[in-house]
């Protein structure tokens, strides 16, 4: 008899990066075991007595863990099959997002309490670390899968950076405005820089980065365009139609959305932040000590195809393992321990 399968995730809002990774898990799981997983979240009626009910039963559970989760509280967390996204370290919020900060100390002292015998897969080897040092030791890598979109279209004839993500503290969005600034400064060409994310209103961060973002767009050789809630297919278009993708976000457990421009054809440049150099094994790395000329190594970038087209190959042939057919072929590595065990 094949064992009943369910995936715990927090939020099902389709354009959750946390909840797409589990609809890949999903298909994954469907066609390694011939078994559909039932996907849980707060909504679903009487989901608590549902948790318990599975772990009464003994069915598999696979808990996606991003941050304080309430509805762990009395379940015996040595029988889940934990989904480690990282927490961003509480430090990063405390002077513009206070109570993103409590969360984030909350969900770090909710780790501590995790039974250490409990099993674990995560993205990236930073986090396998991250975890390694809480104490945890059945810890197993399967990264964020990455799908390219088939869309036909020309890279913008100016030349063109991106940036995708939330506009929070730890992804240090305005020192990228900041650098982005410099590289118009630097330049006689017209720059295209498009944003494609949003932020938290009452997050002070988000106040500061509106208004520095004021002063960028008045600059006469940059075109500005921010855009949110995109779907897939007009994300895809922007990532192709890009030169560079870049960032200096300072905390990332994989990097999504730098792997996602990579394979549609547009390379990254980042700073030091955990996940992304881990994933992206350095290539594109910023080096902390060069964070400062961060603008320099971008026109460097624009102003030489051939170093472009390079880094673009490099990043490509990493980020390539990362399509779905390719981790299909060593998920059962991954998988088959947990349902051995049944």
């Amino acid at each position: 008899m094949k064992p009943s399968i369910y995936i715990w995730v927090i939020s099902p809002n389709e354009f959750n990066s946390l909840f797409i990774q589990v609809k890949y898990h999903v298909e994954i799981l469907l066609k390694l075991y011939g078994v559909e997983p039932t996907i849980l979240h707060p909504k679903i009626n009487n989901v608590r007595q549902k948790l318990k009910e599975i772990q009464q039963n003994g069915d598999l559970l696979f808990w996606h863990y991003g941050s304080f989760d309430k509805y762990l509280i009395g379940l015996n967390t040595s029988k889940i099959i934990f989904v480690y996204h990282n927490i961003t370290p509480a430090h990063f919020f405390w002077k513009d997002d206070f109570l993103v900060g409590l969360k984030s100390c909350a969900g770090q002292f909710q780790l501590k309490t995790i039974s250490k015998s409990s099993k674990w897969i995560t993205m990236s080897s930073f986090n396998k670390s991250e975890l390694t040092k809480m104490g945890f030791k059945n810890i197993k890598i399967f990264p964020n899968i990455i799908e390219k979109q088939k869309i036909d279209v020309r890279k913008n004839e100016e030349p063109s950076l991106l940036y995708v993500g939330r506009i929070s503290p730890n992804k240090n969005c305005i020192e990228l405005l900041r650098a982005v600034k410099k590289v118009c400064n630097s330049t006689t060409r017209t720059i295209v820089f498009t944003i494609v994310g949003n932020g938290k209103n009452k997050c002070k961060y988000f106040k500061k980065f509106k208004k520095e973002l004021e002063v960028l767009s008045l600059l006469s050789n940059l075109k500005l365009i921010w855009k949110t809630n995109l779907n897939v297919e007009e994300l895809s278009i922007i990532y192709k139609q890009s030169w560079l993708y870049i960032s200096s976000s300072k905390h990332e457990g994989f990097g999504v959305p730098a792997c996602e421009s990579i394979l549609h054809g547009t390379p990254a440049l980042y700073f030091s932040c955990g996940g992304q150099e881990s994933v992206l094994l350095n290539q594109g790395l910023i080096p902390v000590l060069d964070e400062t000329n961060f603008h320099e190594r971008i026109l460097e970038m624009l102003n030489d195809k051939i170093e472009l087209n390079k880094l673009l190959e490099n990043q490509l042939s990493i980020v390539e393992n990362y399509e779905i057919l390719n981790v299909l072929q060593n998920s059962k590595l991954v998988f088959d321990d947990y349902f051995s065990s049944l």
